[in-house]
This record gives C-alpha cells, structure tokens and sequence, in this order.
C-alpha cells in the first residue's frame, strides 16, 4: 500500500469502493521481499485477511497451474525492464473455485535504477469473462446454423462446438417416425466416445420412457440437475448393461433441454459434465437454452424452406396439369363453337357437336369445382348443409348415376347394402360427390368384364361404405401418396388434376370420418370410409 498515511475514513471509502468494483490493491517490496495486500485481495483470493498472512510463495500457490509461468514470466520481465504491466489470468481458491483476474502493475525504480516496489490491482472479472465467452459460443454456434440448411450437419456441428465449452459431452435427438432419432454425440476422449456411442445405439430413448429425452420432449420442459444424485443412475436404466454405460460416462450434472418453435418441440439437446469435476449452474442453463432455441429456429427454419420448395414444385405441377386440362375442353368447345357458327356441320351432326360442347364445358366446370374444393377444405373453410342422410339410398344413386358409363366400358355394378342400414347425420349433395368420385375411379381402372362393389355395415360407432373393383390394383410405389394433392397415378384419365381422393377424404373428416385405402385381396383396390351415426 502507499507510504503516506491514511485515515481511518479514506480507508473505510477505500475499501468500500474495491469492494463495489470486485477490485483489490496490493504492494510488493522488492528489497524486504515483502507482499501486502488489501481486504478486498484476500476476499477475491477466498482468504482470510486476519488469519491468512500471504507472502510470494502464497500468491504464487494461488495461480492456476496452466497460467503460472506466463504470469511469473510478465512480471518478472516488468520488474527488470521497468513500465507497467496489464494481463488476464486464473487463480483458485481453496475450495477449488477458480476465478479469473484482470491483473495490473507497475514498478518503482531507486536512484540506482533498480525496483524498489511494485504496486498494482487485480480485478475479478470472472463473470464479464464467462459473459464474453458466452457470446463468442452463441455467435460460432449461430454461424454454424446458419450456414446451411441441412440442419443435421449444422446440429453435428454445433453440439461438437459445445464439447468441451459447455459440456463434456452433448447429445442430439430429434423426433422423427414416431420416436427420436439421435443425431450425434459428441463427447471427448476416444474411449468415452466410443461408450457414448454404444448408448446411442443400444439404449436409444424412447418415447414411453417416464423420464429423461422423452419426457422433455413430452411436456416441452427443461430437466436440470446441478448435481446427480446416488441411485438416480439406476432408478432411470433400463438394465444392467444401461447402467453400466451411464456410470461409465460418469454422469455428474445433466441438462435437458428442448427445442421448440412455433409451438413444436422438435427434439432435445442433452449436456452432461463427468469426470472432469465440473458441474453446470444458473448461466450454464441460460446458456443451454438460448442454444436450443437457435438450434430450433435452424431445423424449423430448414422445414419451413423444405415445404416452400415442395409447395412450390406442387405449385408448378398444378398450374402444368390445369393448364393442360383446361385447354383440351376449351379447345373443344372453341372449334365446336367456331363450327356452328360457319354453318359448316350437317344439320344431323349439329345434335352431336352440341353434346361434345356441354361435355367440354361440363369438364372445366368440374375442374374448377375441385380447385375450389381442395381450396376450402386446406382453409378449413368448408361448411356442410347437415341432414339426415339415408346412406343406402345415396349409395344406389350413386350407382345409378354411374351406371352409363359402367355400361359403356363393360364393368359390372354390384351394390351389397343391407336394408336396415342406418341414416347418418350429414350433407347429402358432399356424401354423393364422395361415393361418385370413389365409384368413377373404380370404374376407370377396372378393365372389361370386371365388377365395382359398393358394401355398407353398420359398426359400433359408425357406417362404414366399401368400394372394392377388381382391377390391377394400387402399384407399391403410389400407395403411400394416394390422397396427396396434385397426384396421379398410371392410366389416370386428362382432365382430373389428382384432387378426387384427396376431396373425397377431405369431405369424410369434415363429417367425423375418414377414408382410407384397403388391402384389395385377390388384386383389385378397395377403398374404405365411415361416417358417424351420431352429430361428431
């Protein structure tokens, strides 16, 4: 401390203020060897100023083992060459603590030029450091997801950038196919990834699990544990062999974090520190969860840009096959039109050319009519005028509805409807365009001399209609995309832009119902849709 006396107020102001900046002052006598410090040095170094006398070996014994020679070095050289020195470095504290210190000196030279003391500061600034390092993570970390939109390199790498700056180890499960999917586990030494690996693939989370990934996952809620508890290893693993790997990876403190946007949790990121001693606080959670909410933003945001490019690519589809299917009947309807209108056609060809003019127009009518439908129905704008609806009757004029062009390719109807079968609440004219879209397809795709079948019952709940030919069947590979929109199979006719069975499900679930594809059995499609017999 300096020479000149101090009262015992400036002291009281002095030591009040170092204690505000977390800032203590110290002085060292080169020629008596001797080191002093202020209340506040030994409060930052976690000792005792009445019963911790502290000389250079104290203070050395203080530094952290990987910043000692540096610091001793910087100093030493300040003292020989004279002029200040100002540096960052890391002490411990008896009970292990380790905080970091902005340390500051100067040294004063004797008439000989040689030092004769040095005074200095050192300021903890422990938690401005962790804040800058902080923010140095979340900006690499956010580089890395924005740097492309495949969000399971991105998660590889982000969870790799967390190990070991956050965690010793980090584990990434995202929710797909009804279970999760482990992205990556990132950890540190070969043999603890090796045993992070073996979890990964033999002890994967799963979504009935009451605690741990899947229950973050369930209830959208962070698991924090600053330190894990004796027994909770084994109250969680699904057997021996599970708990042999989770000791063996030392779980010491663990954090379970979701990642949620826009109302979705889309998986979790797990930290967990182990041998290293280190166990996770208040900032480490902070720090988690802004991470997971940027980790996030990056898998939604790559959803979001996925689904753009496949609606876009449906878009284009769309606007191929309408433009396509509008202009067959329009032109029709043009040369029909550009026809009659020379007095060109024989007076006993007029009747025909008439027809086909109303059947163009009848197909673009159509045309439109599904556009608006489908439009309605992805709105959720589509109301039913509901009444009681006498589905066996409904489903023989259907049949009769169907039945010229049933004849004029050579298939056979067969309605099996019992006569006791139950009215349904429901809109009629939308219960029609169901069953006649079900039976024209089957109708289309049955070849000559073929059956189409129409089978109703009753069940618990329900009446359930089936709608079964005996074509070639619906190929493997279009199945799993029958009901979506804009999609045709092989032989399907122009002038339908795939929106009949994406319509006719549409309009079931809008009554309580749904329709679905069956197995055909013997070859043939079958397809199957029930309709509540109470108000849904």
């Amino acid at each position: 401390m300096s020479s000149t006396p101090m009262s015992a107020h400036d002291q009281s102001l002095l030591e009040e203020a170092e204690r505000s900046a977390s800032v203590g002052s110290w002085e060292w006598d080169v020629e008596r060897g001797t080191l002093t410090w202020s209340r506040q040095m030994y409060e930052i170094a976690g000792l005792d100023p009445d019963g911790d006398p502290v000389d250079l070996d104290t203070y050395r014994s203080r530094l952290h083992p990987d910043d000692r020679d540096h610091h001793m070095e910087v100093v030493e050289t300040t003292l020989r060459t004279g002029g200040t020195f100002a540096h960052d470095h890391r002490i411990v504290r008896p009970d292990g603590q380790v905080r970091v210190i902005h340390g500051r000196g100067r040294v004063e030279m004797g008439p000989d030029g040689t030092a004769v003391r040095m005074l200095g500061s050192a300021q903890d600034v422990t938690e401005m450091d962790r804040e800058r390092r902080a923010l140095q993570f979340l900006a690499k970390a956010g580089r890395i997801l924005a740097s492309s939109l495949d969000y399971e390199e991105t998660l590889e790498a982000v969870a790799r950038l967390a190990t070991p700056h956050l965690a010793d180890w980090v584990a990434v499960d995202v929710a797909a196919g009804g279970g999760f999917h482990r992205l990556v586990v990132a950890s540190g030494p070969p043999e603890r990834q090796a045993w992070a690996d073996e979890l990964a693939r033999d002890w994967p989370p799963r979504l009935e699990d009451p605690a741990g990934v899947a229950a973050a996952w369930r209830r959208a809620e962070s698991e924090f544990i600053p330190v894990v508890p004796e027994g909770l290893i084994e109250a969680r693993a699904r057997g021996p062999g599970h708990a042999r790997l989770l000791r063996a990876l030392g779980l010491e403190s663990v954090m379970l974090v979701p990642m949620a946007a826009r109302g979705r949790v889309l998986g979790v990121l797990g930290f967990v520190h182990g041998p290293s001693g280190r166990v996770f606080d208040s900032d480490d959670f902070a720090l988690a969860r802004e991470l997971a909410e940027r980790a996030a933003l990056a898998i939604d945001n790559a959803d979001l840009y996925r689904e753009a490019r496949e609606s876009s690519r449906a878009r284009d589809e769309l606007l191929a096959v309408v433009s396509h299917d509008l202009r067959n009947p329009l032109s029709a309807v043009l040369a029909g039109a550009a026809l009659l209108e020379g007095d060109v056609v024989a007076p006993e060809r007029r009747g025909a050319l008439v027809e086909a003019i109303h059947g163009a127009a009848r197909r673009m009518d159509q045309l439109t009519r599904d556009l608006l439908d489908a439009a309605r129905l992805e709105d959720g704008m589509l109301e039913l005028d509901r009444e009681e609806v006498a589905l066996g009757a409904l489903i023989l004029e259907a049949l009769a509805v169907q039945g010229p062009a049933a004849e004029k390719a050579g298939v056979a109807l067969r309605p099996l409807v019992p006569a006791a079968l139950p009215s349904v609440p429901g809109d009629r004219a939308r219960l029609l365009q169901v069953l006649e879209n079900l039976l024209s397809n089957a109708v289309r795709h049955t070849p000559r001399g073929g059956t189409v079948t129409v089978a109703a019952e009753r069940t618990d709940t329900a009446v359930a209609v089936r709608v079964s030919d005996t074509g070639p069947g619906i190929p493997s590979d279009l199945r799993p995309h029958l009901f979506d929109r804009y999609r045709q199979g092989a032989g399907a006719r122009r002038g339908s832009v795939g929106l009949g069975l994406p319509i006719a499900r549409g309009l079931v679930r809008a009554h309580g119902g749904d329709l679905e594809a069956a197995d055909g059995g013997e070859g043939g499609a079958e397809f199957v849709f029930t309709v509540p017999v109470d108000e849904p």
